[in-house]
């Protein structure tokens, strides 16, 4: 959405910075590929968040650059169960 969004430049995205410790959550689960996808591996364990390809995941999507499989790669998700409280997190 990132990529989308400054490219089309009618929205102004915003980058929130969430403190890593929501990932020692017992509830926090993790996807490797956008959670809706039928192939995403989710689960709660470190070994699930040791599948998110970190590389791939921190970077924006350039059909140029990336084939489909990095394109669901760059779609990875740390997914908080409720929400995060305010106190973990900060604006870029």
């Amino acid at each position: 959405m990132y990529y989308v969004a400054t490219n089309i430049k009618k929205i102004r995205p915003v980058v929130l910075l969430i403190d890593p410790i929501v990932i020692c959550w017992e509830s926090t689960k993790f996807s490797d590929y956008n959670a809706t996808d039928n192939k995403a591996s989710i689960g709660q364990k470190i070994d699930d968040f040791e599948l998110i390809e970190f590389n791939l995941a921190t970077q924006g999507y350039d059909s140029s650059k990336h084939n489909d499989i990095e394109k669901k790669c760059i779609q990875a998700e740390v997914l908080v169960k409720e929400y995060v409280p305010l106190r973990y997190i900060m604006c870029k």
